[in-house]
């Protein structure tokens, strides 16, 4: 996608401001200018611009609407993956409030095993169950942004998104992650709602 928008830009490269994880399907923005990069960044920091995704899970939750409030951390052995951090489990470690460690989004909290903990925030909507509760159909509303958060939160919470090889139980095969990124809500830099 990045080559189509470097060819629409006449040879330009865009700056790219929501991608998504390998696999899921949905929304993609850019930018043509460095302004508007700006201003929409700005919106992504202050949790101004709302997004919404479709997921497939498995299994039945129990509420219609419910949230995960659990941070996450990098995995230890596995770059490409990350782990809840449940709050039985966090602590707060000096490490991070000393003056060595100087790093702009310092994690507030660890977990037992020393892994640097985030916080992150998900609200689920659950849209569709099938007959017999295997598998549900929900909206989802991340509230932070970290790296497969929503996977992540929903494999915690023990309805894994069907397709997904990284957080799934393998029960139910599917070609493909089944997340999709719906909707952005963002405010033009021109000041309109979009």
């Amino acid at each position: 996608m990045v080559n189509r928008a470097v060819a629409y830009l006449n040879g330009r490269s865009p700056y790219v401001l929501h991608r998504l994880d390998q696999g899921t399907s949905g929304l993609l923005l850019f930018a043509k200018s460095v302004l508007a990069a700006r201003h929409v960044t700005h919106q992504f920091r202050e949790r101004r611009a709302q997004k919404t995704y479709l997921a497939i899970l498995l299994g039945s939750p129990e509420d219609d609407r419910f949230e995960c409030d659990a941070p996450i951390a990098a995995h230890p052995t596995d770059a490409k993956r990350s782990v809840v951090v449940l709050p039985d489990e966090l602590q707060t470690h000096p490490l991070y409030r000393s003056r060595g460690f100087r790093r702009q989004n310092r994690p507030d909290h660890v977990s037992t095993d020393g892994l640097p903990a985030r916080p992150s925030h998900t609200r689920f909507e659950v849209l569709a169950r099938s007959a017999g509760g295997f598998a549900s159909a929900c909206r989802v509303k991340p509230v932070t942004g970290r790296m497969h958060q929503i996977r992540a939160h929903l494999a915690a919470l023990g309805c894994p998104i069907l397709g997904d090889r990284i957080y799934g139980s393998g029960k139910l095969s599917a070609p493909r992650l089944m997340l999709h990124a719906n909707r952005l809500e963002i405010t033009h830099p021109d000041g309109e709602p979009m």
